[in-house]
C-alpha cells in the first residue's frame, strides 16, 4: 500500500477471505468501518502510528488474526473492532487510546494477555466477554468507567487489580471468572453491582472503606472466603450478597449498615 493512500474506507477489504497479509501504508490515517472485517485468513497486522482514527468492527472476525499491533496514535478501540478474533493471543493497548469500546475484543478466545494503556478511561460493555484464556488484567487508575460483564467469563482469570478511579463495579462485571482468586479493588469504589464477583474462587476479601453498596449475589457462591470484614462505609447488602459462600466462617458486619437483604448467609 503506497505512502499516497491516507486512509481506508468501510468495508474496503470486506469478505477478502483469502488475504493473509496486509501492509498498512505510513500515511494512512484512518481506516473505516468493517475495513477489514471477515477477512479469515489474515494472519497479522500492523496499525502504523499514522492511524489515529480506527473504525467500528474493522477486524470484526478476522478468526485467524494472532498478532497485531496498534499503533501510538490511535485514540480509540471502537464497537466490535476485534469482536471474534479467535486466535489474536496477546494485545498491547497503547497510551493514546482513551475509550475501549462495546464487544472490542469478545470471543478472542485465545487472548491470554491484555496490556491497558495508562490513558484510558473507558471499557465498554462485555469489552473482553468470554475471552477464556485472559490470565490476568491490572484496570490502570486513568479508567473510570467499566461496562457491564465486561470480563464476564473469563474462565482462566485469576488476578484482576482494579485502578483508583473506578466508582462502579457493575453487574456481572467479572462473574463465572471461575478462577479469579486475587483481587485488589481501588479505594475509589462506592457500589458493587448485581453478580459482580459471582462463582469466583476469591479465597479472601478486601473491601475498600468508600464501598457503600454491595448488590443481589455480588459475592454470591465464592465458596472459598472464610473470613470477611465489611468497610465501615457500608450501608446496604443486597439479597444473596454473599449467598452460598459455604466456606465462611466469620463476618464482621459495621454499624453503618443499615440493611441486609434476604437469604444473605445461608450458604
Amino acid at each position: 500500500m503506497p505512502t499516497s493512500i491516507t486512509s481506508i474506507g468501510k468495508y474496503a477489504f470486506g469478505l477478502c477471505k483469502v488475504l493473509n497479509t496486509i501492509t498498512i501504508g505510513e500515511g494512512v490515517t484512518s481506516i473505516g468501518e468493517q475495513a477489514f472485517v471477515n477477512c479469515s485468513n489474515l494472519l497479522t497486522a500492523t496499525i502504523p502510528n499514522s492511524v489515529s482514527s480506527l473504525g467500528a468492527s474493522a477486524f470484526s472476525n478476522c478468526t485467524g488474526l494472532t498478532d497485531i499491533t496498534i499503533g501510538n496514535s490511535v485514540n480509540s478501540i471502537e464497537n466490535e473492532t476485534f469482536d471474534n478474533c479467535k486466535s489474536l493471543k496477546s494485545i498491547i493497548i497503547p497510551n493514546s487510546v482513551k475509550s475501549i469500546g462495546n464487544y472490542a475484543f469478545i470471543f478472542c478466545n485465545e487472548l491470554a494477555t491484555v496490556t491497558i494503556g495508562n490513558s484510558v478511561e473507558s471499557i465498554g460493555v462485555q469489552a473482553f466477554y468470554e475471552c477464556v484464556k485472559l490470565q490476568s488484567i491490572v484496570i490502570p487508575n486513568s479508567v473510570d468507567t467499566i461496562g457491564v460483564i465486561a470480563f464476564e467469563n473469563c474462565s482462566s482469570l485469576t488476578d484482576v487489580t482494579i485502578g483508583n478511579s473506578v466508582r462502579t463495579l457493575p453487574v456481572g462485571v467479572f462473574e463465572d471468572c471461575y478462577a479469579l482468586s486475587n483481587l485488589s479493588i481501588g479505594y475509589s469504589v462506592t457500589s458493587i453491582g448485581l453478580r459482580a464477583f459471582e462463582n469466583c474462587a476469591l479465597t479472601s476479601l478486601n473491601i475498600p472503606n468508600s464501598v457503600s453498596t454491595i448488590g443481589n449475589s455480588a459475592f454470591g457462591n465464592c465458596v472459598g472466603i472464610t473470613n470477611l470484614t465489611l468497610s465501615n462505609s457500608l450501608v446496604t447488602i443486597g439479597d444473596y450478597g454473599f449467598g452460598g459462600c459455604k466456606g465462611l466462617t466469620s463476618i464482621i458486619i459495621p454499624n453503618t449498615v443499615k440493611t441486609i437483604g434476604k437469604g444473605e448467609y445461608n450458604g
